[in-house]
Parts: structure tokens; C-alpha cells; sequence
């Protein structure tokens, strides 16, 4: 029960560090660009608790989903005379103070991984796992077999698993040298790739796997190995969410991959489980998660934001500001909706995945 506890608590910790972070710089800029910031929120309206503090109100809200700045002239549906008002500033300074949040996230997610490299963090090595053998391929002819370690190719070292399959298809129909490390026992195969091999087997048979590592960098060398991981792990998330869009879009249904607040809960409960390592990585790909997500054109998000202001800079005239608004309005309806319905099937995933649906299988019928 204990663990539990701890796990909810690190959850909420976690999941209000990186709201108040990402409002903290929206906030941060504003002040630096005088402009007067009415509301500090956390979470969602309504209002559960609220203290004013100078000309800002700090705000406790019902719905724990996010948190908001409320800036001064932000929803109005002119252009505001005051200059302290948001909307009475400059293209550039808006635009800077909209992007701020996705900044912070994004800078987080660097400092959090320089972190974890400069005490030992996971890192995919040059070296290759076998992840399958294909009957009577020659890989299996040659004994090799799962969870092997490839480490050369005919002397020469890998430089990861592009790096073995051009070696191979270099040598295809000849003879070649595989270094393999087996239970920490090095030893050398002798295959011959094959020209056509049957469809999805390769030309040697075998599935390939990243072999990660856990690694420590000094502190001057971790900054760029932070970084180097952070935009790699973004690509990964881009090539995800492109997924994720075109599922929705043809298939009209949530990927079974995607999870929102209730699988983050879960996730952090098994990261608490493994180590602090864990939780920072976690919080670090939460993070840079964020910053990707409030980056999207969509309404309501700061991406969307950016989109009129692009436009305005590149056409020379402002859109209307209550047209900008109805969009923004519809597009926080459809975000709304967009996380009931990924709540709910986070629901269903934890049900059927976890050990949950046995510890309430006497409460619940159809469990």
C-alpha cells in the first residue's frame, strides 16, 4: 500500500513540476515584456482556491489536466490601447511569450537527461542483439541464436544496427565473420548471407535489437550527450505522433499506444518501482513530450497561437481577434473530449494489462 502512496504522490509532484514550469515561463516572459498577468492558474476551471498577490491572482483549479497564464488583453476581442496589454504588443514579443512554455519544457528535457548521463543513464550501444533466429536460415544453420551480442563483422567493429546491415548486404553470397558474445563467452561464426532470401527474413535470418547500455560521461562531455539524446528521442516522438494522427484520421479510433493521465500514473508507479534513474527519465520524456505536443498547430495549443502570429507577420495584418478566439474556444472543446476519450481507454488498458482487474475481481462482475 505504501508503495502506492509514494507512487501518487511522485505522480503529482512530477505532473505539477512540469505545468508549473512550462506556466512559470509564460508568466516569466510576460513580466519581462510588461505585460500585466491577471491569473496564475494550476489546472483547470473551476476554481477551487484563489490568493492575489500585487496585480496577479494565484489559482488552485478543479480539473487537473494543465494550468493556464491569463495575460492582460489575451482574449480580448479588439486590439487593446493599454500598453500592458498582451494584445497591444508587438508580433515578435507575443510570439516569444507564447513559444516561452514549449522552450522550458524542451530546456527541462536537456538539463534532465545531462543529468542522468552525468550520473549513468541507458544509451544504445554500437553493438547489436539478435532478437529472433528464422528456421533454417543461415544464421540458425550457423548456431547462432536469440539474445546473442554481435559485436564485429569480419575484425571490424559494428557502428550499430545500420552499420551491420550494410556490412551484410555488402557481402551477400559470400562468406563473412560474425564476433558474437554469448553468456560472456566471445566467440566467431562463419555464415554466408543469402542473394534472395524469403520475404521478411533478411538475408541472414535474424531480427535485430538495440543493445543499450548504462553510461556515465563526465561532467563537460554529458551537456552534449544530453542534448544529442533529447533531439533523438524527439524524432522518435515525431515519427510516433504522425502515427498516432494518421490513425485517428483514417482508422477514427485512439492507437492502443497512446496513453494519457491515468497510464502516466501508472507508468510513474513502475518508474518509482525501478530507481530515481527512472523517475528523472520519465520526467524528462514527459517534458519533452509536452513541449512536442504544445508545439502542434492546433488550437488552443501554443503551436495554434503561433499560427495567426505567423500569419500576421507574413501578410502584415492582424486576424480578427474574435475569430481567433471562437478557434481557440473549439479547439480546447475538442482537446477536452480528445482526453475523456483517451482516459477511457487508458481505463480499459489498465483493467486488462495490470494486476488491477485480479485485486477487484470480486467487486465487479464482468471483471
Amino acid at each position: 500500500m505504501f508503495s502506492y502512496l509514494f507512487s501518487i504522490i511522485v505522480f503529482i509532484l512530477v505532473l505539477g513540476f512540469l505545468i508549473f514550469i512550462h506556466e512559470f515561463a509564460h508568466f516569466l516572459s510576460a513580466k519581462l515584456s510588461k505585460v500585466r498577468v491577471d491569473e496564475f492558474g494550476f489546472g483547470l476551471p473551476p476554481k477551487i482556491w484563489g490568493k492575489k498577490k500585487g496585480e496577479t491572482e494565484y489559482t488552485i483549479n478543479a480539473l487537473p489536466i494543465g494550468g493556464f497564464v491569463r495575460l492582460a488583453g489575451e482574449d480580448s476581442e479588439e486590439v487593446s490601447s493599454d500598453p500592458r496589454d498582451f494584445s497591444a504588443q508587438a508580433p515578435w514579443k507575443r510570439a516569444l511569450m507564447v513559444a516561452a512554455g514549449v522552450a522550458a519544457n524542451f530546456l527541462l528535457a536537456v538539463f534532465v537527461f545531462t543529468t542522468i548521463y552525468t550520473i549513468g543513464g541507458p544509451i544504445e550501444s554500437n553493438k547489436v542483439v539478435i532478437g529472433n533466429v528464422e528456421k533454417n536460415s543461415p544464421a540458425a544453420l550457423a548456431g547462432l541464436k536469440e539474445e546473442d551480442l554481435i559485436t564485429a563483422i569480419d575484425g571490424r567493429q559494428l557502428e550499430g544496427r545500420d552499420d551491420f546491415q550494410r556490412k551484410v548486404k555488402d557481402q551477400l553470397g559470400k562468406d563473412l565473420t560474425l564476433t558474437i558474445e554469448r553468456e560472456k563467452v566471445v566467440k566467431e561464426v562463419k555464415l554466408k548471407p543469402r542473394k534472395d532470401p524469403p520475404a521478411g527474413q533478411g538475408p541472414i535470418g535474424i531480427g535485430l535489437l538495440p543493445y543499450v547500455e548504462t553510461k556515465a560521461y563526465p561532467i563537460w562531455e554529458s551537456p552534449i550527450v544530453g542534448t544529442e539524446q533529447t533531439f533523438k528521442m524527439a524524432g522518435t516522438m515525431i515519427d510516433g505522433l504522425r502515427g498516432m494522427l494518421r490513425d485517428l484520421v483514417v482508422k477514427k479510433e485512439v492507437p492502443e499506444g497512446v496513453g494519457g493521465v491515468v497510464r502516466i500514473g501508472y507508468l510513474t508507479h513502475i518508474a518509482t518501482q525501478a530507481g530515481p534513474i527512472s523517475v528523472l527519465m520519465l520526467l524528462g520524456l514527459l517534458s519533452l513530450n509536452l513541449a512536442i505536443i504544445n508545439i502542434l498547430p492546433l488550437p488552443a495549443l501554443d503551436g495554434g497561437r503561433l499560427v495567426f502570429i505567423l500569419i500576421e507577420f507574413v501578410t502584415k495584418k492582424r486576424v480578427p481577434l474574435r475569430f481567433e478566439k471562437w478557434i481557440h474556444a473549439a479547439g480546447m472543446v475538442l482537446i477536452i473530449l480528445l482526453v475523456v476519450l483517451i482516459t477511457y481507454q487508458d481505463l480499459i488498458w489498465l483493467w486488462f494489462n495490470t494486476s488491477l482487474g485480479e485485486k477487484l475481481h470480486h467487486l465487479i462482475p464482468f471483471s
